[in-house]
C-alpha cells in the first residue's frame, strides 16, 4: 500500500514540497494548522455531536449556527490528525 503523501507548491519559492502521509499531524509551515487541516476528511471516520445553538457576528449580522464537536472513531485517525476532538460551527441557513 503506498503512501498518502500530498505535495505543497510555494509560489514565492517557485518549488514544491513533498508532504509524507507519517507527517500530516506535523506543524503547517510553523503555524497552529497541521497539514492534515489542507485534506479533506473522510466524514466516517467521524462521530458528531450537536452542543448547542450559537450566532456568529458578522459584517451583514450575526448567523445563526450549531455548534459541534467532532471525535475522531479510532486511535489511528487522531495519530494521523493529532486531534483528539474539534468544535465546528456550521450556519443553519446552508
Amino acid at each position: 500500500k503506498r503512501d498518502d503523501d500530498q505535495w505543497l507548491y510555494l509560489p514565492a519559492l517557485n518549488k514544491t514540497k513533498r508532504i509524507p502521509a507519517s507527517d500530516k499531524d506535523s506543524s503547517f509551515m510553523g503555524s497552529d494548522f497541521s497539514y492534515s487541516d489542507t485534506t479533506e476528511p473522510n466524514l466516517d471516520d467521524y462521530n458528531f455531536k450537536i452542543l448547542k445553538e450559537s450566532f456568529v457576528k458578522r459584517k451583514s449580522g450575526k448567523e445563526k449556527v450549531w455548534q459541534i464537536e467532532v471525535t475522531p472513531k479510532t486511535q489511528e485517525v487522531i495519530d494521523e490528525t493529532g486531534y483528539l476532538k474539534s468544535i465546528a460551527y456550521v450556519r443553519q441557513d446552508n
